[in-house]
């Protein structure tokens, strides 16, 4: 809020409501000692007389008690101190961020403790003397940021006369770990892009040789071109899909579609990669189901988690992926009800104290490994975030030596979906 709109309210409201009260009680105090009420059309011209004043102490009334309640229902805290630094009004949401309460009023020892209330005093003597806008960051005993401001107040009414300091604090405890985590994902995002950025130049220049170079290192150079632009590439999808679900609105996640069925087609897209590896990729489907949300992400949470499941498996290994629903069901209405689907897989596993890490952005157990497959620490952050805006939660059970269950848990709606009102149109891959 505006602070300069702030004291113009609270100051001409204060002045208005003083002044016009004792008018209208002057007033009706002169006609109750001047009222004659042996004498009609007399005491008819005073009663008229006397409603005026009152309307007027009405009206006054409202007014006060408008701008009394906008003050209390500001979501930031709000201070007035006077030019001796001592509080005269506050806000509830500034008993909330700083502590302020009765006793600050009387007692000035209260407000001077350590704490936000005693650096918001003490800047209240700054903005005195220098009378300029003062603004900074404070920290309180509970972790939260408040961004504090501090404003010189000036009467309105008489000759431009210093009245005291106004203070807003807003809780930015929010914001700022926003800011840190944009800074954050930045820096990681230009590290992940130069690491193949680096290793195709440099394959680039060595390739300059090429009638040099022995057969083995030409094909190891291949190679290793070949993934770390399959890297890139990967890498740069992800960053727009991060882009696309961050300023996606909620209203726009209304499409419904046939889980189940994109749940398969995920999982069988991978079927080649599989191939390639000899494995054994199962595809177990249960009962078709409706979720409201977004196909498209929701294949790419599928296929992303059973694409880690081949990866992360040995030549000759397996996987499958198993869609069932779980809970309970009464009729045409269900309740407690979930869509699961499951990736398992023999591989290499994670180990439990890992489990909580791998969904966090660009974290990776194996970075040596991860480097080889062309991972870039997105996949599960990612499909983890599309399940949520589905409504659920992912799952992952694993130990080094024994593979890995991923779980994508997902709550149906109340009433289940009959087979005729399935979407079972083709879902488009990334």
């Amino acid at each position: 809020m505006d602070a300069p709109w702030v004291v113009a309210a609270l100051a001409g409201t204060a002045v208005l409501s003083l002044a016009g009260w004792l008018r209208a009680s002057l007033r009706v105090r002169r006609h109750q000692r001047t009222a004659l009420p042996s004498s009609a059309p007399i005491a008819s011209d005073t009663a008229h007389d006397l409603a005026r004043p009152l309307d007027l102490i009405r009206q006054v009334d409202r007014r006060t008690d408008y701008v009394s309640s906008v003050f209390a229902s500001m979501q930031d805290a709000v201070l007035f101190m006077d030019c001796s630094c001592r509080i005269l009004l506050y806000n509830e949401r500034a008993t909330q961020l700083l502590g302020v309460g009765p006793a600050c009023l009387f007692d000035r020892m209260v407000s001077e403790k350590a704490g936000p209330l005693a650096e918001i005093l003490k800047a209240c003597g700054k903005v005195l003397a220098m009378r300029t806008t003062e603004r900074f960051d404070l920290q309180d005993g509970q972790g939260r940021a408040l961004s504090v401001s501090l404003t010189p107040v000036y009467s309105k009414y008489q000759g431009h006369e210093l009245l005291g300091v106004l203070a807003l604090a807003e809780d930015v405890t929010e914001l700022r770990k926003a800011e840190r985590l944009k800074k954050e994902f930045v820096a990681n995002v230009s590290h992940e892009f130069r690491t193949p950025l680096t290793l195709i130049r440099g394959v680039t220049e060595m390739l300059e040789f090429w009638d040099d170079l022995a057969p083995e290192d030409r094909e190891r150079a291949l190679a290793l071109l070949s993934v770390e632009t399959e890297r890139l590439s990967r890498l740069i999808a992800e960053v727009l899909m991060l882009s696309e679900m961050e300023h996606k609105v909620q209203a726009e996640l209304h499409e419904r579609f046939n889980a189940v069925a994109v749940a398969k087609e995920a999982a069988e897209s991978l079927l080649p990669l599989a191939a390639r590896k000899h494995q054994q990729l199962t595809v177990e489907t249960g009962p078709a189901c409706t979720l409201e949300g977004m196909s498209r992400w929701f294949f790419h949470a599928v296929r992303n988690l059973v694409e880690n499941a081949i990866k992360y498996t040995g030549e000759g290994g397996w996987v499958t992926v198993r869609t069932k629903l779980e809970g309970e069901e009464s009729g045409a209405s269900s309740y407690g009800r979930h869509l699961i689907i499951e990736v398992a897989d023999n591989g290499i596993g994670i180990d439990p104290s890992e489990h909580a890490r791998i969904f966090e952005r660009f974290y990776r157990v194996d970075k040596s490994h991860s480097s080889k497959t062309g991972g870039s620490g997105l996949g599960l952050p990612i499909a983890s975030d599309i399940v949520k805006l589905h409504g659920g939660h992912i799952e992952v059970a694993s130990a080094p030596g024994e593979g890995s269950t991923f779980r994508i848990v997902v709550p149906l709606p109340s009433v289940a979906a009959t087979p005729d009102s399935l979407d079972t149109h083709d879902v488009p891959t990334l």
